[in-house]
């Protein structure tokens, strides 16, 4: 736009500066076109000649700068266009009065010689004169007048797509209205709010021509600043049906897009081929927009919704098949543009955000292992009830404190020390939510990651005697020594699975989404149907597949032990049903704890245990002896059930490859979770002497090595040094972690005893985990040793001692043992061999091996006082649990009369015409056989 004052200001010199007229706003917009310019100081004027007007001369007083008076004949011309009715604000008021067209002012306030100013209006008076931006672009401004003497101002622009339009009218002087026009001048939109407030249109527009048009309100003579934004074409749908089609989840998918009041929900649809950690991030807001992930039918699984123009972000392991993303404003009248980014894992897992009480949290993720065998329950039965067995702790009660995540951790461990030892204790939830050693303060939240981190490290448990509970941060809290090392936390994932564990193990800790209006008080029943996440622990005590709860729509449901005290509940107890969405869908077993003292010293570098999983098969940690001590057990966590496992110990590690291997311990690991496994022979160490442990992880998923990193707001305190951890992908080849990742390590941890020991060993050979054993059977069971005195065999089922199967044989390395007919069937059976001199001399199988009944083929008819007659046709049956073919012979007074067939399939029945040949008798009977 011309600005006299600019030219001005270039011919004057510096002395001209705009200050001096400052009192009258917009007035380059009257003054145009001016060929000269003079400053008089004795006259305190600002002489314009020469302007394209036919004038004279116009004068304005530098000191009082009043307004510019009209001719007569141009206030005539103007009066008589105002005059005319507007087919949309009628005819103005008071249109006789003589109003300057700068400052509203009546021109006989200041004296003026001028004739009619004629103006330059870059904006057209009509549509056939608008201004052409041509195609819109984002961000046009320019600035103009509208008034008396210019009451309408028109602007062309043209849209190639269908785009979203926004329209302002800002800096307004005074009262002016904004209006949009479609190609043939219809108003399709206005804003008319009054005053000189700002004036606003927003839109989407189909591809075409479209006019603004800016007029002013009666007498009002106004500057204005107008700009037109044309946003992004829409690329996202505004249903499922129409959503942007991403198709198979590439890493790092970037949109950009807008929702408001006129595109009120994107929606875009993507596929993951196989179990995936994605990553959905919304950003660069302008506005308070809420993000959501829905599955393939629409409904919500997860979402985030901050307040404001923060950031959202969701992060969800998603199993194969087609997901939704929805991006939508807070309400309608929020506008706002927006960054949209997809990403899946590649190196890192998913960083978590886990947390109860408050914080939203992601239950823990078992991996897929397509070799590990079906889940085969062993004789479960329709209830079963802890309280019953003797095997719970007391109810506790955590206050006002978000210590839930303590308490059901507890509840688990002091179970399993009750069932596992037949020892009753009570344990510091205080010391577990004070020195957890995240970032979240004591009652703040927590999750089992917490407890195993903590519990792993060997600064816990402490009994509740030596640090009391308080429902508060009160640190620094007096602590204790830990009497315990909990050796075994397992996570399980199926029904199936959490009802043997809690036979077998004792309590669960479990999650659920509690909200008091779900919870049925009269029958101490509770039953969610939401999304909500998880935010309360609870411990999993029994269940009840007929137990009915109230809104539920199927029988069953599992039997909770709170943390609010016996007040609470049924007597601080109550029931979730099978059908709550966000109830018991994972548990995790705190077990198998021996003493402390078995250990002198626990290695580590990951202070936070697992925060992440890592993609190589192959790690390597390196560690340094703090004391004269043996190496006997190494700690490490698994993420799929039946994982296998493969430790190795390296007194060397140089030029990329370990070397001198000292000792190695391989085996299966039933579930995910953490483990911690006696190598099979102490590696005597030296104080200041480094040492290697490799762990090399197979059907463990597709992240099967758990590491520590620097997590913000979470484990912002993790560190890691060159040289401490490696990995590799062939295992030959070795790579520093810190080179995907500065701040990790992985999560391996070397246990040694106090004392060196002596390096007698004992190393069960078979059966060692996988076998089936049939009652009644003869089997050798072997092993390796390095004693001379005689060993003593056992068998323990489930953990716990079953029976003797010798107290006393040579250690030769075999033992033909009979498998008693009564024995129970079972399949979580293990072989225990002891030195009989050195009870610390003991091996156990790696893993459960199966014991099956023995075969058996049960005659049902005849069985004796039947009669059958010659020439008739009978049918035999009989019983058995065999595959193969069986033989029917009958026998006369003890003694093979005939066969009956030689061969037929065993399938309980078989049909019989009694040859009329036969000798008649009382003493026949049929023999079944394989």
């Amino acid at each position: 736009m011309d600005n006299i004052f600019d030219e001005a200001s270039s011919k004057l010199g510096p002395e001209f500066t705009d200050p001096m007229l400052a009192g009258i706003d917009g007035v380059s917009d009257e003054l145009r076109s001016a060929s000269g310019i003079e400053s008089s100081a004795e006259s305190s004027e600002v002489k314009i000649e020469n302007l394209n007007t036919g004038n004279d001369e116009l004068l304005l007083s530098q000191n009082s700068l009043g307004t510019l008076g009209l001719s007569e004949s141009q206030e005539l011309r103007e009066k008589t266009s105002i005059e005319e009715e507007d087919p949309l604000i009628g005819k103005g008021d008071n249109l006789g009065e003589k109003v300057d067209p700068l400052t509203g002012d009546q021109p006989n306030e200041v004296e003026t010689k001028t004739r009619t100013a004629q103006r330059r209006d870059r904006a057209g008076n009509s549509r056939g004169k608008a201004y052409n931006f041509g195609a819109l672009k984002d961000d046009e401004k320019l600035q103009e007048f509208v008034g008396k003497s210019d009451r309408k101002d028109f602007y062309k622009f043209r849209v190639k797509e269908k785009t979203d339009v926004d329209i302002e009218l800002r800096g307004l002087s005074g009262n002016a209205d904004l209006y949009l026009l479609n190609n043939k001048g219809k108003v399709i939109n206005k804003s008319t709010k009054g005053g000189k407030n700002a004036e606003n249109i927003e839109r989407t527009l189909n591809p075409g021509n479209y006019y603004v048009r800016v007029q002013s309100k009666g007498n009002a003579n106004a500057n204005y600043s107008l700009s037109l934004d044309g946003e992004l074409p829409d690329i996202a749908g505004n249903s499922l049906k129409k959503a942007r089609n991403l198709g198979v989840l590439k890493d790092d998918e970037n949109l950009q897009e807008f929702v408001g009041k006129s595109d009120n929900k994107d929606f875009y649809k993507f596929r993951v081929k196989e179990k995936t950690d994605v990553d959905i991030e919304l950003s660069g807001l302008s506005g308070n927009a809420d993000l959501y992930l829905l599955n393939n039918k629409g409904k919500v699984i997860n979402k985030s919704t901050k307040d404001g123009k923060n950031a959202e972000d969701i992060e969800r392991t998603l199993n194969p098949g087609n997901y939704y993303v929805r991006v939508q404003p807070k309400n309608n009248k929020v506008n706002t543009n927006y960054d949209l980014s997809l990403g899946v894992k590649t190196s890192l897992e998913s960083d978590t955000q886990p947390g109860l009480m408050t914080v939203p949290v992601n239950e823990p993720v078992v991996q897929d292992n397509p070799f590990a065998p079906p889940f085969q329950g062993v004789n479960l039965p329709s209830n079963y009830d802890l309280r019953k067995k003797g095997d719970v702790t007391s109810v506790k009660d955590q206050g006002s404190c978000g210590s839930c995540w303590a308490f059901a951790t507890y509840a688990s461990l002091e179970s399993s020390l009750v069932k596992e030892k037949n020892l009753t204790t009570d344990l510091s939830e205080n010391h577990l939510k004070n020195y957890h050693g995240f970032d979240w303060g004591p009652c703040e939240g927590g999750t089992h990651a917490l407890s195993i981190a903590y519990l792993s490290r060997g600064e816990g448990p402490v009994k509740e005697s030596d640090d009391p509970y308080k429902s508060f941060d009160d640190r620094p809290s007096p602590g204790g020594t830990p009497p315990y090392y909990v050796r075994e936390m397992s996570i399980f994932n199926t029904d199936g699975e959490m009802k043997q564990a809690l036979m077998e193990e004792g309590s669960l800790y479990v999650t659920m989404h509690y909200d008091r209006d779900y919870l049925n008080e009269s029958s101490d029943t509770y039953y969610y149907s939401g999304s909500g996440n998880g935010n309360h622990a609870v411990a999993l005590v029994g269940w009840d597949d007929n137990k009915v709860v109230p809104g539920a729509n199927k029988k069953g449901a599992w039997l909770c032990k709170n943390s609010w005290g016996e007040d609470w509940g049924d007597d601080g107890y109550f029931w979730i049903s099978y059908q709550d969405t966000k109830g018991v869908n994972y548990g995790v077993s705190f077990n198998d704890a021996t003493a402390a003292s078995s250990f002198n010293n626990i290695y580590y570098h990951d202070e936070f245990g697992q925060v992440g999983t890592f993609s190589a098969p192959y790690a390597l940690n390196t560690f340094t002896a703090k004391a004269d001590e043996a190496l006997s057990a190494i700690g490490f966590y698994t993420q799929a059930d039946s994982a296998r496992y493969n430790i190795k110990v390296y007194d060397d590690f140089s030029y990329g490859q370990p070397s001198k291997l000292l000792t190695e311990k391989s085996g299966k690991a039933k579930y995910a979770g953490y483990h911690t496994v006696d190598l099979n022979s102490l590696v005597n160490l030296t104080a200041g002497d480094d040492f290697y442990v490799y762990l090399q992880i197979e059907n463990g998923g597709n992240y099967p090595q758990a590491i520590d990193y620097r997590q913000n707001g979470y484990s912002s305190y993790s560190t890691a040094r060159k040289g401490e951890s490696y990995y590799s992908n062939d295992g030959k080849t070795w790579k520093d972690l810190t080179t995907s990742n500065s701040t990790a390590n992985f999560s391996i941890k070397a246990l040694t005893t106090e004392s060196v020991k002596s390096a007698d060993f004992i190393t069960v050979k078979s059966p060692n985990g996988g076998n089936t054993l049939e009652a009644g059977e003869s089997y050798t069971i072997t092993w390796n040793d390095s004693i001379d005195e005689n060993v003593k065999l056992e068998l323990y089922k489930g953990g716990s001692f079953s029976r003797t199967i010798t107290n006393s044989t040579q250690s030769d390395g075999s033992y033909s043992w009979t498998i008693p007919p009564s024995i129970t069937n079972g399949s979580n059976y293990k072989v225990k061999i002891t030195s009989a001199r050195d009870s610390s001399v003991s091996d156990l199988s790696d893993s459960n091996f199966t014991i099956e009944p023995e075969d058996f083929i049960t005659v049902a008819s005849p069985n004796g006082g039947n009669t059958l007659e010659p020439g008739k046709s009978y049918t035999l049956t009989w019983n058995d649990n065999i595959n193969e073919n069986v033989k029917l012979e009958l026998y006369k007074g003890g003694l093979f009369n005939r066969t009956i067939t030689s061969s037929t399939s065993s399938d309980g029945s078989y049909s019989w015409t009694v040859p009329t040949s036969i000798t008649d008798g009382s003493d026949y009977k049929v023999k079944i056989t394989t």
